[in-house]
C-alpha cells in the first residue's frame, strides 16, 4: 500500500492560508494556474459565498504526491465563527500547519487552534506568511511563538528582509541549528558529541534528529515565506514529505471510521469519514450502531483538485459516501476505538429564526434541519412555549452567513432576530450583596425577580453618605 498521510491547514483569519494551499496545489503540480482569494478562483473556496466574502466557511478536501506519500489535505476556516469546522478537521489528522502572519503574529485564534492541536498531539509545521509585508519580522514571530504558546520550535531557515521589501532565504548552520535544540533526553547523547568534538555531528544528523523529533511532536520546524509570491512554499511542500509520520494503516482489522463532516446536496447526504481500520468496499453494510447497519452504495476520495469514485478505501484515508445516514462525531463500523476527540466550540449566542411568509415555515424548518446535519453545534430547536424555531450560533458572521445559505442554497427569504445569550436564569427570590473598597467608597448590588416577559432591567443609585457612614461603622466595630 502507498504511504498516506492527512494534514489540515489552519489559521487566523486572513493570515493566507487558503492562499498556501492553492500554491501547494501548484507546487505539486495539480493545479496549473494559482487562483486568488480576492478573485474568487480558488479550489478550495467553492461555494458562492465563500467567492463573493472572500473567507473560508467549511473545510475543503484535495490531494496531491509528495515523496511517493499520497496526502490528504483540509483547508479550514480561519474565522472564530466556523470553529466547528476547525474542530471535526483536527479530530482525523496525522499532522498540521499552522500559518502565521509576520505582520500580525500570534492572534486570538491561534491559541485557541494551538491548544487543539496540542489536545490531540498533532505534528506541527508553522509557516509565518506575509514575509514580504511592510512591518513582517520573522525573528520577532519566531519570538512569539516560543514565549506566547511556551512551545519548543525551530526555525529551519532564517528569513532576510530586504529595504524594497523583497525576502532572502538562508539555510542555517549546524551551531545555530544546535543552539535551538530543546533541552529533551533524545537529544542529549547528539549535543554531548557535537561539543565534544565538533566534527563528530554532521548537519544531515541534525536535520534526521529534528525529523524525528517533528514526526513525535516533541519540537515543532517553522519556516516562511510569502504565499502570494509563491515565496517559500517549495521548501514547506519538502518539509511536508519529510517532517510529518505516514498514517498507521491496518486494513486487516475490521472496518471502523470516524464522521468528521456530513454534507447535503441536491438531496443526497455525503459522509465524510477517515477510516481507522479495516477497509470499506462500495454495496458493503456498515454498521452504524449496536441495532442498525446500512448499505453503502457509493465511495468517493480526493484526487487533485477533484473528487472522483472509487470502489474501496482502507485505513488512513479519507472517503466520502453515500447511502448510509449519519453524524458528525459518530464512530461506523466496529465501533471500540476510544479516542480523546477534542471538543472546542461552544456556542454563545441564540436566535430566532423565523419567515415573511407562514406558508414556507415547513420549507424552513426542512432547510435548517439539513444545516443542522452539517453543523449540529446549531442545534436547531422549536419551543413549544413561544412558538418559535431557535438555533445557536458562535456570532455575528456566522448569522449573516446562514441568513445568506437560507436565500441562496434553498431560495427562503428568512429573519434572524437580534442575538440574546445563551444561557438566562431567572431569580428565584431577592438577595443583596456589599463589597467596600476604600473609606469612602463601596458597592451595594442587589437582584431580584420581576414579572415573567420584563425582561433585565438595571437601575442605579448613589448612595456615597450612607456607604461611609456604614463603612465608619464597621472599622468601629
Amino acid at each position: 500500500m502507498k504511504d498516506i498521510l492527512t494534514i489540515g491547514i489552519f489559521a487566523h483569519a486572513n493570515a493566507g492560508k487558503t492562499t498556501i494551499t492553492e500554491n501547494l496545489l501548484y507546487e505539486t503540480n495539480v493545479i496549473q494556474n494559482i487562483g486568488r482569494v480576492d478573485t474568487g478562483d480558488t479550489v478550495t473556496d467553492s461555494m458562492k459565498i465563500e467567492k463573493e466574502r472572500g473567507i473560508t466557511i467549511r473545510s475543503s478536501l484535495v490531494s496531491f504526491e509528495v515523496n511517493g506519500k499520497r496526502v490528504q489535505l483540509i483547508d479550514t476556516p480561519g474565522h472564530v465563527d466556523f470553529s466547528a469546522e476547525v474542530e471535526r478537521a483536527i479530530n482525523v489528522l496525522d499532522g498540521a500547519i499552522l500559518v502565521i502572519s509576520g505582520v500580525e503574529g500570534v492572534e486570538a485564534q491561534t491559541y485557541t487552534i494551538w491548544k487543539a492541536l496540542r489536545q490531540k498531539n498533532i505534528p506541527t509545521i508553522f509557516f509565518i506568511n506575509k514575509m514580504d509585508r511592510q512591518g513582517a519580522d520573522f525573528e520577532r514571530t519566531l519570538k512569539e511563538l516560543k514565549e506566547k504558546l511556551n512551545t519548543d520550535v525551530i526555525p529551519l531557515e532564517d528569513i532576510i528582509k530586504e529595504n524594497d521589501l523583497k525576502i532572502s532565504f538562508k539555510e542555517l548552520s549546524t551551531e545555530k541549528l544546535i543552539e535551538f535544540l530543546p533541552d529533551i533526553e533524545e537529544t542529549d547523547e547528539l549535543i554531548e558529541s557535537y561539543l565534544k568534538e565538533q566534527k563528530g555531528v554532521t548537519k544531515e544528523e541534525i536535520l534526521e534528529r529534528i525529523k524525528k523529533l517533528s514526526k513525535e511532536s516533541k519540537i515543532f520546524p517553522v519556516i516562511g515565506g510569502s504565499a502570494l509570491k509563491n515565496s517559500g512554499v517549495k521548501n514547506l511542500v519538502k518539509c511536508i514529505g519529510e517532517y510529518f509520520p505516514k498514517a498507521n494503516r491496518t486494513p486487516e482489522n475490521k472496518f471502523s471510521a470516524y464522521v468528521y463532516t456530513v454534507r447535503v446536496d441536491d438531496g443526497q447526504k455525503k459522509i465524510y469519514i477517515k477510516v481507522l481500520d479495516g477497509e470499506l468496499s462500495n454495496r458493503d453494510n456498515v454498521k452504524l450502531d449496536e441495532e442498525n447497519q446500512s448499505k453503502v452504495n457509493g465511495i468517493y476520495i480526493a484526487d487533485g483538485d477533484k473528487i472522483v469514485p472509487t470502489y474501496s478505501i482502507s485505513s488512513g484515508e479519507i472517503g466520502i459516501i453515500t447511502g448510509i445516514d449519519a453524524k458528525c462525531g459518530q464512530l461506523i463500523g466496529e465501533q471500540d476505538k476510544k479516542e480523546n476527540y477534542i471538543k472546542i466550540v461552544k456556542p454563545l449566542i441564540n436566535m430566532e429564526v423565523s419567515t415573511n411568509e407562514k406558508k414556507d415555515i415547513v420549507r424552513l424548518v426542512d432547510a435548517l434541519n439539513i444545516l443542522n446535519d452539517e453543523d449540529p453545534y446549531l442545534n436547531v430547536r422549536y419551543s413549544k412555549s413561544t412558538k418559535k424555531i431557535y438555533i445557536s450560533l458562535m456570532g455575528e458572521v456566522q448569522a449573516q452567513i446562514i441568513s445568506s445559505m437560507l436565500k441562496d442554497r434553498f431560495g427562503l427569504d428568512a429573519r434572524l432576530s437580534d442575538p440574546v445569550i445563551i444561557h438566562k436564569e431567572t431569580p428565584s427570590m431577592e438577595a443583596v450583596g456589599e463589597a467596600y473598597y476604600t473609606r469612602v467608597s463601596g458597592l451595594k448590588l442587589g437582584v431580584k425577580p420581576l414579572p415573567k416577559g420584563s425582561g433585565l432591567v438595571y437601575n442605579q443609585s448613589y448612595q456615597q453618605i450612607s456607604y461611609i457612614k456604614n463603612i465608619r461603622d464597621r472599622q468601629k466595630d
